[in-house]
């Protein structure tokens, strides 16, 4: 029997059958009876009857068991019912963000605000899209708004504590954390927040005592947890417990790699690294050296490509450019992955890559400059700084595509860098995925590394290697010999990177040591854990020497 939304008089048979039907739904909903209505509304389609309401209850079933794509098939059958039902509207956003689908959330809750813009759900779940994608002043924007329109929105408030906590802005932080915990004492990323505080302001004491009373709460399987355990590792290294702080973290990573090996565990993402050095290793260099003679891309003033591996110091070094009027930076968007998939993810398709002509050239030019307009970032006139330290693997794009690009490398003690990779937490995705244990992040450091050196050979693309130690010892004359090379004049606003961060609540896990200050307090911080690491030790030994590190 075909669907059918029904507008005929009371007395009709079949419309006496939807209103009963209906009001049986109404009454469970009322009682809190869920488990009833969702029952009554599979019914109701059952028999014929649509109403967006039905097809909602039936989204939330399907969230409820993790089926996300079959909820939203719900969602479209009520939309075409109801195109703006904010309700439903609101759920298709929840069940994109689930998805990872954060754009097409956002597209999902912009209408759902337009059609009711006091539905405060909407605008929460609006900022955990922006808020994974990296994007934290608009998230905390949604979730302020959130809480204006409901403030006893307990989601909203410990979201709001934990962001502010993230880019140092504590007393913000303690506040929000503080609201929510009087809403539910119990809150998980309300404590969570108030520990990251306590940490920053070296009571370490204090932050042990509320994640050791607060890890009972977590379950086995919370993300949650892992963060606490995390923290709890940050609290004790401080308090100058490095055996202890070390078995925390790797319970915190153990967890992480547990939790997310279905989703990444088959990439083979160190097989591609290695794949991408082997093939250069044997790649003519005449095949690969950036083309000085084609013309300048119109699209900005400047092109840098600021790489390395991550925890290398590239944040510090891209927000220190993000001072500077002429300059735009990227924030860590991935804006070479839809080349990369097509140019550089097997022999063959570098091969294709290496022939590549003029037209397919600025085809992919133009597919790269129009990911960075839809991310909001405008270069024209500008020196645009694309910061995303494992671009460090995809050079060879640069070097065809944009030959007349700088790379700013990014150099930091191989062990510092490997250790504060398996000890800091990260956005997951497939390259970070190698992170969660100590001998992933030390092999897949080496594999980026050797990539790395090649390129620097082959390619032929202007370099300039920054150590990071020497960049934080001599900061501002550091800067203004870099701002010199990128051909830009010295700005004194380019040093007030804490200031900047705060504001710009850039999401690394950089963010929370650098608002403090440009400080050396993170330096030769491996030394501490110097037994825990020798496993890894042979792999990084060679890159030690090569970048002058053995003293």
């Amino acid at each position: 029997m075909p669907m059918v939304t029904f507008q005929r008089g009371p007395s009709d048979p079949r419309a006496i059958r939807f209103q009963t039907l209906a009001g049986g739904v109404d009454a469970a909903l009322k009682a809190g009876d869920m488990a009833r209505a969702i029952a009554g509304a599979e019914a109701a389609i059952a028999e014929g009857f649509a109403h967006p309401a039905f097809y909602n209850l039936l989204a939330a079933r399907d969230m409820q068991k993790g089926l996300y794509r079959e909820a939203l098939a719900q969602l479209r059958s009520g939309l075409r019912l109801a195109p703006r039902d904010a309700n439903l509207l609101n759920m298709q956003g929840v069940a994109h963000n689930n998805l990872a689908e954060y754009r097409e959330a956002i597209r999902a809750l912009d209408a759902a605000i337009l059609a009711a813009p006091s539905l405060a759900p909407a605008h929460y779940n609006r900022g955990v899209a922006h808020e994974r994608l990296g994007e934290m002043n608009r998230a905390r924007a949604d979730f302020e708004r959130a809480v204006q329109l409901q403030p006893n929105h307990l989601e909203a408030r410990s979201r709001l504590a934990y962001s502010e906590a993230v880019r140092g802005q504590l007393a913000a932080a303690r506040r929000h954390a503080e609201s929510a915990l009087r809403l539910a004492p119990r809150d998980q990323l309300s404590h969570i927040a108030l520990a990251m505080a306590e940490n920053a302001d070296r009571r370490y004491d204090a932050a042990i005592a509320r994640l050791t009373a607060l890890l009972p709460d977590l379950g086995p399987d919370q993300i949650n947890r892992a963060l606490a355990l995390g923290l709890l590792g940050d609290a004790q290294d401080g308090a100058g417990d490095a055996a202890r702080a070390f078995d925390a973290y790797r319970q915190s990573k153990d967890l992480l790699h547990r939790l997310y090996a279905p989703a990444h565990g088959a990439a083979n993402v160190l097989g591609q690294a290695a794949m991408l050095r082997d093939y250069f290793a044997a790649a003519p260099a005449e095949r690969w050296t950036a083309d000085g003679s084609a013309p300048a891309d119109p699209n900005a003033a400047g092109h840098v490509f600021l790489v390395g591996f991550p925890r290398s110091g590239t944040t510090l070094l891209e927000q220190t450019l993000a001072g500077h009027p002429a300059v735009v930076t990227s924030e860590e968007k991935d804006l070479l992955a839809d080349t990369a998939r097509e140019l550089a993810a097997s022999p063959a398709a570098l091969d294709r890559l290496a022939a590549l002509k003029p037209p397919q050239a600025a085809r992919q030019r133009d597919l790269y400059w129009k990911r960075a307009r839809e991310a909001g970032l405008k270069a024209k006139d500008k020196v645009f700084v694309d910061k995303l330290p494992l671009n460090t693997l995809l050079l060879p794009l640069v070097a065809k595509l944009f030959p007349h690009a700088k790379v700013l490398f990014a150099l930091r003690d191989p062990r510092d860098v490997v250790f504060s990779c398996f000890r800091r937490a990260f956005d997951m995705s497939d390259q970070m995925y190698q992170l969660v244990t100590l001998e992933g992040a030390a092999r897949y450091y080496d594999a980026v590394m050797g990539a790395g050196e090649i390129y620097r050979a082959k390619l032929g693309l202007a370099w300039r290697d920054v150590r990071h130690e020497d960049f934080v010892r001599d900061y501002e004359a550091q800067a203004r010999d870099l701002c010199g090379w990128l051909g830009l004049t010295w700005n004194d606003e380019m040093t007030k990177v804490a200031e900047r961060l705060r504001e710009r609540a850039v999401n690394t896990p950089s963010t929370m040591q650098i608002v403090r200050g440009v400080t050396t307090e993170g330096f030769a911080a491996w030394k501490r854990y110097e037994a825990q690491m020798q496993g890894v030790m042979p792999l990084l030994a060679p890159w030690v020497e090569r970048f002058g590190y053995e003293d």
